[in-house]
């Protein structure tokens, strides 16, 4: 029998007033739990096993993830884990979002007229790789305003949290152009392997059903993709 997830309120870590909490932290292993408020985490050394919205992961050195409001979450055979860990409700980004309750509707409500280009990805409870460790050094930027605290600190950090949602959508827009480059490589491919049936076959009277019944494409799909 699992363990019983446990929830996390914001009374919990955050003070009266406190829209945000940023700080690095030696991660044990903790069991399947959620929360009311987001979280951003940030693989500074070490390696976990961490399950997110029920997938298992070994996560490690770059990688980084948004935990969304709600999404349960743990961590397993953690080894030297040091993460950056940010947890932070709407009111930084916008107090006036008091219904807010997923990622998503974060961003869209935040970023009107850039986030239309992103409507249907989704950054939440899935992990990235800081190749470039831009998000690393934002996240050491916003640590330093959180620990000073100086005059306008909220506003620098939200500005610093977005920069992080845009990179980070970036890498989804490059994720899927990819996806969608190898499935156009894929149909070229099957074109191609058309063309060579045809040289075999051109006799053949039933050739597009016999070539999809072969090949198990479907022959509507077959001949739309053949005329373009």
């Amino acid at each position: 029998m699992e363990p019983a997830c446990f929830t996390l309120d914001k009374k919990d870590v955050f003070g009266r007033s406190d829209h945000i909490r940023i700080m690095p932290y030696c991660q044990e292993d903790v069991r399947l739990h959620n929360h009311r408020f987001f979280e951003l985490v940030y693989i500074i050394e070490g390696s976990a096993y961490h399950t997110l919205a029920g997938q298992t992961v070994k996560v490690g050195r770059g990688d980084y993830f948004i935990v969304d409001y709600g999404s349960s979450h743990d961590y397993s055979r953690s080894s030297q884990l040091k993460i950056m860990n940010c947890l932070f409700l709407h009111e930084l980004i916008d107090q006036t979002l008091s219904d807010c309750r997923s990622i998503d509707e974060l961003m869209n409500r935040c970023l009107i007229r850039y986030y239309k280009k992103f409507s249907s990805y989704t950054p939440a409870d899935q992990i990235f790789k800081d190749e470039d460790g831009k998000v690393f050094q934002l996240l050491l930027d916003m640590q330093q305003e959180y620990e000073e605290r100086l005059a306008g600190a909220d506003e620098v950090l939200r500005g610093k949290l977005l920069e992080i949602f845009i990179l980070t959508m970036r890498k989804l827009m490059v994720a899927n152009q990819n996806q969608e480059i190898c499935v156009e490589d894929q149909q070229s491919d099957m074109v191609l392997q058309l063309l060579a049936y045809l040289k075999g076959s051109f006799h053949r009277h039933s050739l597009l059903a016999d070539f999809s019944l072969r090949y198990h494409y479907n022959s509507q799909y077959v001949s739309r993709r053949f005329k373009q």
